[in-house]
């Protein structure tokens, strides 16, 4: 079975999670069976891409370690498999490391996570519910990239299209003000989930020039499965969302 080993670049928290044990995909594909994986991304995540068999269970739920127990037994040898979206992502680790700490017995961190699995085991991962895992559909971060913009690209858009939808995908905890006017153009607040059922798979707003604005430029990645899957061509993201600095001084004088 996986044992922890040394940290390295690819994997750089490693060293600082010491104390959890490490399952490699390969590890992780000969325990497939016997396995209990859990997902502990965000919900949204999780709806995108997955491992099959995995249980959605986010690191970010209250009473997450209580949880565990509706999967597996504390003393089970069964291994329990947390995954994240690896590398730089510290979820699986946080998680492992509650798990054991509340007496769970053979749990590990497949801290390479969810796409690493996705390239290697595309007929044990399902993406958008279907599987197995087509790679070609797997959006790159250079995919991401361009239909990412800048503050100064987003106010030229603001300027000459007086039809521009924008759009904050943010929780309502996350702002401070229910409405928000920039240059005119009235912003609509609609969560991530609102957004994909009732409007993205609807085909509405597909005639649209859509500005998406998140927290801080990471919801949009799991967005853009959307927007390809329904037809949608005509949009773009603000980089780092809300937190843009520059975005940031324009509210302020709102």
């Amino acid at each position: 079975m996986a044992v922890n080993v040394n940290a390295n670049a690819d994997f750089p928290f490693r060293e600082q999670y010491s104390d959890v044990q490490i399952m490699s995909v390969d590890e992780l594909h000969k325990n497939y069976d016997k396995a209990v994986v859990i997902d502990v991304r965000s919900v949204h995540e999780c709806s995108v891409i997955k491992i099959n068999k995995a249980h959605c269970l986010p690191w970010s739920n209250m009473g997450f370690e209580n949880y565990l127990s509706d999967f597996r037994l504390k003393k089970s040898q069964t291994p329990l498999v947390m995954y994240c979206n690896g590398h730089t992502c510290t979820k699986s680790y946080l998680a492992a490391r509650v798990a054991k700490r509340k007496g769970f017995l053979n749990v590990y961190s497949m801290d390479a996570g969810i796409f690493d699995w996705a390239e290697k085991y595309p007929d044990l991962t399902t993406l958008l519910s279907e599987t197995p895992l087509v790679r070609s559909k797997l959006i790159s971060k250079k995919e991401l990239s361009k239909k990412t913009i800048s503050f100064s690209q987003f106010q030229e858009l603001l300027n000459i299209n007086a039809q521009l939808l924008i759009i904050d995908i943010r929780e309502p905890r996350q702002r401070k003000k229910n409405q928000v006017i920039l240059n005119s153009h009235e912003v609509r607040f609609v969560n991530f989930n609102h957004l994909v059922e009732n409007v993205i798979k609807k085909g509405l707003w597909k005639n649209k020039n859509i500005v998406v604005l998140d927290a801080v430029g990471k919801q949009v990645r799991w967005l853009q499965y959307y927007l390809n899957k329904y037809g949608y061509l005509d949009y773009h993201f603000l980089d780092k969302g809300v937190s843009n600095k520059y975005l940031q001084r324009l509210l302020k004088n709102n």
